[in-house]
């Protein structure tokens, strides 16, 4: 049949066209499901929380013969997060799958022109893009018919639920979302999709769909586990989790999260076997890994080393069905995979749940090729956000600013087993928790603490710094990282002080100073860059002791956060914030607020990396706590 390139047609689908994209897919990759099974699971999976809203269906046809479709894609877009120079941005990332080109026009090109005209609408642009082909490996751990044992109890280990899985995602994004943001490079744009409860619970469902399909008796009679976590000392050491294929008759791990980049081979090995012997259960014959680290890799080794003859360990690159990320500009981009392994490449027909369809024999059903694609928003110009929600003049004298050398006017304190740096007068009726930088007791941040403490007569403030590191903060000269063992440290150390984790031991922090000082009736809570970021959690939990809070040029800001917010909040961003996030941000918060951009000053304004000789920085840094004087003294 001939095709007048004039003619063609590419728009988002109708619902009946959606509905012919699916029946046509069904033509090539339902079986062993039926064609009806194939429509169901497919129908079902499109009303998840990961599609709802967010996914699009484009078709390509003839003008002169609508009902025809040449060729149909579909394009789920997922959470992710990019660094291109200034800190971290929360984006959304187009992949493009469910490809499928009607018999009729195969090995004509019709796939590549509508992939060429979908990724024009997506990217807004024509061809003055940058295609990066991205190395993709896969680590195979091969049972075949070996018997697997069942791993030894470990008091360390733990299966999970769904909902403790989901929770962990929330955890590992925020940690993720931290460590992208401190990478700075103006050559290289760094990409993460990140692993959202959404995605998760999309690929749970499938899993359990085709169980139930096409699982044996012995699988469908085994009490499914979806994951694991291996807890240390310190709390969460490794963490993982997984969904059995029954198609492919292999068990795919879709995450494996540590807290630290090195010398977690025995963790790993562990949660690898773990997931072995869970895919032994269900009667398959491999575990499958996309991109994994080093140590993921070691550990494989040893595991199969363990298992012994019959046991097969298997590190390959995948050349085939590769994908690309797409921008604009001759920029380089790069992938952050240290944790993430499983959703950057996608199934070329949702068939595969994990990684890129393997190669196969060409057949009549000629496949194509998968590109992945960054959606990447339009830049946004930073600007000031104007106050809101009533904030007026503080009742407060701040003393003149100290550049450098400054002697701090509190003390510090045991309190609830934590070192306290400790400020304000004795008949001070409210506290404020401050919750630092990384970088720990800076004197910036100790000023910081004494002009809150004392520079408001009508409403006095006991100020309490607790050292959540233990004496072992972050070094300022990693941050930016410029070298891999900054990077390596930086990232170590988010693992170690992840912000849940922190948040959760503020309470019993609170509650320990009002056992000491029974005079302080009203507490707040400030949190600085990373302590932002705890800040919020900490105000979102039910039962908080906190009835105002803010959050100064916070880490990680997430407009989803703002929704638990039930207390009056403030939000002091730099210009390193991206301006879209704090304006859905603020757009999302229900309560009494003042939101502003102080766009000419760079994250840690107010706190270890402000510099406080030069006359801007330290006018703003004045300015700054003098909104937070007036902020906390209408609200606590």
């Amino acid at each position: 049949m001939t095709i007048v390139e004039d003619a063609l047609v590419c728009a988002r689908a109708t619902s009946e066209q959606i509905t012919q994209h699916f029946e046509n897919n069904s033509q090539m990759w339902a079986a062993p499901l039926s064609r009806l099974q194939y429509l169901h699971l497919q129908n079902q999976l499109a009303k998840g929380d990961a599609h709802v809203g967010i996914t699009q269906y484009w078709v390509l046809f003839n003008s002169c013969d609508p009902e025809t479709i040449i060729s149909s894609c579909s394009v789920y877009f997922r959470s992710a997060a990019v660094n291109s120079g200034r800190g971290m941005e929360s984006v959304k990332a187009a992949i493009i799958t469910d490809i499928f080109t009607h018999a009729d026009f195969r090995r004509e090109g019709m796939a590549t022109k509508l992939l060429i005209m979908v990724q024009k609408v997506l990217n807004r642009m024509a061809n003055d893009g940058v295609e990066e082909p991205q190395d993709a490996h896969q680590q195979r751990i091969n049972f075949g018919s070996s018997i697997i044992p069942k791993p030894s109890e470990d008091k360390n280990m733990t299966r999970l639920a769904p909902n403790e899985l989901s929770d962990l995602c929330l955890e590992e994004i925020n940690i993720a979302k931290l460590r992208l943001s401190l990478l700075r490079s103006t050559d290289i744009t760094f990409v993460q999709l990140l692993d959202t409860r959404g995605v998760l619970a999309w690929h749970l469902a499938r899993s359990l769909a085709l169980k139930r399909h096409l699982g044996s008796t012995m699988a469908k009679e085994h009490t499914c586990i979806y994951g694991v976590k291996y807890s240390g000392q310190r709390g969460v050491t490794a963490w993982a989790w997984w969904a059995p294929d029954f198609r492919s008759r292999k068990l795919f791990i879709g995450h494996i999260a540590t807290s630290r980049f090195k010398g977690m081979q025995t963790p790993i090995a562990k949660i690898l076997h773990e997931a072995v012997a869970e895919a032994y259960a269900f009667g398959l014959k491999e575990v499958v890994m996309w991109d994994p680290t080093n140590d993921v890799t070691e550990a494989g080794i040893l595991l199969g080393n363990q298992l012994g003859e019959g046991v097969q360990v298997i590190l390959e690159a995948r050349p085939d069905n590769i994908p690309l990320l797409r921008t604009t500009g001759a920029i380089v981009l790069a992938r952050v995979t240290s944790t993430h392994y499983s959703f950057i490449q996608y199934s070329f027909s949702s068939t595969i749940p994990f990684g890129p369809r393997p190669a196969t024999t060409q057949t009549s059903h000629q496949t194509e090729s998968i590109n992945f694609r960054l959606v990447a928003p339009k830049s946004s110009t930073m600007s000031t956000m104007p106050a809101t929600g009533g904030h007026s003049q503080s009742c407060c004298n701040v003393p003149p600013i100290v550049r450098k050398g400054y002697k701090p006017k509190g003390t510090y304190e045991e309190i609830g087993g934590f070192r306290t740096y400790v400020t304000g007068p004795s008949d001070a009726t409210r506290a404020l928790v401050v919750i630092f930088d990384i970088f720990g007791y800076f004197e910036q941040t100790l000023q910081g603490a004494d002009i809150l403490a004392h520079s408001d007569n009508e409403h006095k403030y006991k100020v309490l710094i607790p050292d959540w590191f233990k004496g072992k903060p972050a070094d300022i000269e990693w941050y930016p990282p410029k070298t891999p063992e900054q990077k390596e440290k930086l990232g170590a150390f988010f693992g170690e002080f992840p912000p849940p984790v922190v948040a959760a031991n503020v309470p019993a922090f609170v509650q320990a100073v009002k056992e000491k000082n029974a005079s302080l009736a009203k507490f707040g809570i400030v949190g600085y860059c990373w302590g932002g970021k705890v800040a919020t959690i900490s105000t979102k939990a039910d039962k908080s002791p906190f009835e105002a809070i803010a959050a100064v040029h916070p880490a990680m800001i997430d407009p989803a956060d703002a929704q638990g917010i039930k207390v009056p909040m403030a939000l002091l961003a730099s210009g390193d914030e991206p301006a879209e996030d704090v304006k859905k941000f603020e757009e999302t918060l229900t309560v009494p607020k003042h939101v502003e951009i102080f766009k000419d000053q760079i994250h840690g304004w107010m706190a270890a990396r402000s510099d406080l000789s030069k006359d801007r920085v330290k006018e703003e840094y004045e300015r700054g706590y003098k909104v937070l004087l007036s902020f906390f003294g209408k609200h606590l």
